[in-house]
């Protein structure tokens, strides 16, 4: 099932954690707003990149100040050799031994798999 919320924890309880293995205060912030917003939304998979997160869910930020700072938006669909990460700009993309946008911002993921799920449905129907 799509478009619907899951149960997901806030990240309250880990910042003290994070801090201490080295991630800024701003960044952790900053998965904590993601988590606070999107973090629990089911998605319908992604036409492309194996489906995508089957729920958002913002985990530790990774990272340097020299490369930027990026963190998890939620777990696989299936094992795979790369994840999906909201980067340093709030732009949702791929992370594989390089950074990889796909969207300027997780709405855009969203409207865009929102809409190939509706178009899909009326496919079927028409059909």
């Amino acid at each position: 099932m799509d478009g619907v919320r899951v149960p997901r924890q806030g990240l309250g309880q880990r910042r003290k954690m994070w801090i201490e293995h080295g991630v800024p205060a701003v960044e952790i912030d900053r998965a904590s707003a993601f988590q606070d917003r999107w973090g629990g939304l089911a998605l319908p998979p992604a036409p492309f990149s194996e489906g995508g997160p089957r729920v958002l869910d913002a985990d530790c930020p990774e990272g340097s100040s020299a490369e930027g700072w990026l963190f998890p938006a939620g777990s696989c669909r299936v094992s795979m050799a790369y994840g999906f990460m909201i980067g340093s700009d709030g732009a949702f993309g791929i992370d594989a031994h390089r950074w990889t946008p796909l969207h300027a911002g997780t709405e855009g993921r969203v409207e865009s798999l929102a809409l190939a799920a509706h178009a899909g449905r009326w496919a079927k129907t028409a059909t």
